[in-house]
C-alpha cells in the first residue's frame, strides 16, 4: 500500500511539473491560438488561469494541436457550436462526476487504517486536587492540562 502512494504521488507531481512546463509555453506561443479574447491580457489574467492550464494540460495541447492543423474545436462560422451540444456535454461531465466522486470517497474510507493511532502521551487518570495541584505542577508532572510530562532536572 506504501509503494502504492508512493508511487502515485510521483506520477501526480510528474503530471503538475508537466503542467507547469506546458502552462509556460501555452502562454507564450498557444493562449491566443485557441483564445483570440486573450491577446494584451495582462498578468492578472494569465496567473488567474494558469492552475486550469496546469490542470487541464492534456486537454489543452489536444485542443491547440488541432487549432494548429487548422481544425477548429469550437466549430466555425458558418457551423458553431449547438447549445445542446454543449448542455450535452455538460451533463455527461455531470454525470461522470457522480459517479466517480462516491466511488472515490469509498475507496478512501475502504484504505483508511482501521483503528486509530494510539497516543504517546499517556494522561491522567484522575485530576489532581484543587490543593495539591501548585505542588503536583512545581514538581514538572504534569501540566495545566492534567498531562503527563517528564520534568526538567
Amino acid at each position: 500500500m506504501v509503494e502504492f502512494v508512493r508511487t502515485s504521488l510521483l506520477a501526480l507531481a510528474a503530471y503538475g511539473v508537466l503542467g507547469l512546463f506546458f502552462a509556460f509555453v501555452f502562454h507564450l506561443r498557444g493562449l491566443h491560438t485557441l483564445d483570440t479574447g486573450s491577446r494584451g491580457t495582462g498578468l492578472g489574467f494569465r496567473l488567474l488561469i494558469t492552475p486550469g492550464i496546469v490542470a487541464l494540460w492534456p486537454l489543452l495541447a489536444w485542443r491547440w494541436r488541432a487549432a494548429r492543423r487548422g481544425g477548429s474545436f469550437l466549430g466555425g462560422t458558418d457551423s458553431p457550436v449547438s447549445a445542446r451540444q454543449l448542455r450535452a456535454t455538460h451533463a455527461l461531465a455531470w454525470k461522470a462526476l457522480a459517479l466517480t466522486a462516491p466511488v472515490m470517497v469509498a475507496a478512501a474510507l475502504w484504505w483508511r487504517p482501521k483503528e486509530a493511532p494510539s497516543s504517546r502521551i499517556p494522561t491522567s487518570s484522575h485530576a489532581p486536587s484543587a490543593a495539591g495541584s501548585a505542588n503536583h505542577l512545581k514538581r514538572g508532572n504534569a501540566s495545566a492540562f492534567g498531562v503527563w510530562s517528564p520534568g526538567l532536572p
